[in-house]
């Protein structure tokens, strides 16, 4: 079996709603970007991810925000693994100041994966700094190229793209560049 036709994946056991591949994918992208000490997952779902995501940050004791309005799951192994779960709208005023001031403390890794991708992205893209990464999950799906601001890749460049592509991961990952507004 080809691992990008695996329907229900599963990290440690536990579901997610990220091809296997996906997960390889971005530990690869934080490990070979020591400097991330931020993780923000925007749609916390079951949960697993999250865990992926704060053992992936482990070896730089990166800061794991997730945010969501329904409990997760998994949410009684979030302690174990130093995650911080926000049981908040990620368009709230609120939820964007607790972002906000985690994006402020150091290099950021914030995946776009609840309810509204399209204003998620464009609440956020452009409170990331240069050099922080953007993924989006569904890309091509619940996202596409023509949702996307039109200043986007002004201030954004793919990040390992064709590898997200090649293994049908839906992701969109981006790092922030600014290269066209210098």
């Amino acid at each position: 079996m080809n691992i990008t036709q695996i329907k229900d994946s599963k990290i440690f056991g536990m579901r997610v709603q990220q091809n296997a591949c996906s997960m390889i994918l971005i530990d690869n992208l934080i490990n070979t970007n020591p400097e991330i000490t931020q993780i923000i997952e925007l749609g916390t779902g079951h949960g697993a991810l999250s865990i992926f995501l704060a053992m992936s940050g482990m070896v730089r004791k990166a800061e794991i925000n997730t945010f969501d309005i329904i409990d997760p799951d998994y949410i009684d192994q979030f302690s174990r693994f130093g995650i911080t779960y926000h049981k908040i709208d990620v368009l709230s005023d609120t939820a964007q100041e607790i972002i906000r001031n985690a994006i402020s403390k150091g290099r950021t890794f914030l995946l776009c994966d609840n309810g509204n991708k399209k204003e998620e992205l464009l609440l956020y893209y452009k409170m990331l700094k240069e050099g922080d990464f953007l993924l989006v999950h569904d890309w091509g799906y619940e996202i596409k190229n023509k949702d996307l601001p039109k200043d986007f890749y002004d201030i954004y460049e793919p990040y390992n793209q064709a590898d997200f592509d090649r293994f049908k991961t839906r992701i969109l990952s981006s790092i922030k560049t600014n290269h066209k507004s210098k």
